[in-house]
């Protein structure tokens, strides 16, 4: 039998403010968009028991759905921002012959700094190869508590990691 996990970690600062943190690895064949759509709502929901309402939560890993699935809008209907453009994804994810956006860094009550840029892979890369020794690409980034009295948060994604704030 497989099993997909999900861990999510309540982290309690000094000042009793809590940071929820979960990672995720969603089922993965192709056919199965209801399953990680499920999978994805009983996640939202372990975070609404766990997490205070306005706790900063970030959501990331290989949820192994299209950023138009019902996986992924099941997440930004509860709030959730990607970190990377949904609008325009980039892949994150490439074997031979397929390349597609699968994995995310989602988050809210933060806002977002910079990211780590994806690598500008020529389609039909395979990979893990001697540059990535992965089938999926890195993703980072730097987030910002966001407290109720600051604005909405802006997306400011920077061209890389060593950038300061736009």
């Amino acid at each position: 039998a497989r099993s997909d996990t999900a861990l999510i970690h309540l982290l309690r600062r000094k000042d009793d403010d809590v940071v929820a943190v979960a990672n995720t690895h969603l089922y993965f064949a192709s056919r199965a968009t209801e399953i990680r759509a499920v999978q994805v709502s009983i996640l939202l929901d372990a975070l609404a028991r766990l997490a205070p309402p306005d706790a900063p939560v970030l959501l990331a890993g290989d949820l192994n759905a299209f950023p138009d699935s019902t996986a992924i809008r099941h997440a930004t209907d509860a709030g959730f921002r990607s970190a990377y453009d949904l609008a325009n994804p980039k892949p994150t994810h490439h074997v031979a012959g397929f390349a597609a956006t699968l994995d995310y860094i989602l988050f809210r009550n933060f806002r977002l700094l910079r990211t780590l840029p994806l690598p500008d892979t020529p389609p039909g890369t395979p990979l893990p190869n001697a540059d990535f020794p992965s089938d999926h690409f890195l993703l980072a980034a730097d987030l910002d508590r966001v407290t109720l009295a600051d604005d909405p948060p802006d997306r400011d994604i920077l061209s890389d990691l060593g950038d300061g704030p736009g």
